[in-house]
């Protein structure tokens, strides 16, 4: 299976707000811990196997997730930054699957992934 083609210009993924929207002058915001939550990103997944195979890990790796944590959470202390990891990870994982083959699933309920991630 190939990956879909992307145009290079998609309208509906332009820039919102709009170039000059006084949002857009905020102070960029973001965690001293950027790095710390990446890797324990890769931590959390090694431990709690949400991701089956090394190209699905590659991936989750590839998506800097941290970086996102880190600028949602840019005060975020560094007691938190484990728990914040698993959960965003696994909520990362979760929509992945419910975009992928999950999701064409019409007879499997949430219930049902969650039984079969808690029996692993």
């Amino acid at each position: 299976m190939s990956a879909p083609e992307i145009p290079v210009s998609v309208p509906e993924l332009d820039t919102l707000p709009p170039r000059g929207h006084p949002i857009l002058a905020l102070p960029v915001r973001v965690s001293r811990y950027a790095n710390r939550l990446e890797s324990l990103i890769l931590d959390w997944a090694d431990s709690y196997r949400p991701v089956e195979t090394t190209r699905q890990r590659q991936r989750l790796a590839g998506t800097r997730l941290g970086e996102l944590i880190a600028r949602t959470c840019p005060f975020v202390r560094e007691d938190r930054l484990e728990p914040l990891a698993g959960w965003f990870t696994w909520a990362f994982v979760i929509d992945d699957w419910y975009d992928g083959p999950i999701g064409r699933l019409r007879s499997l309920q949430p219930e049902g992934l969650h039984l079969r991630t808690v029996a692993r």
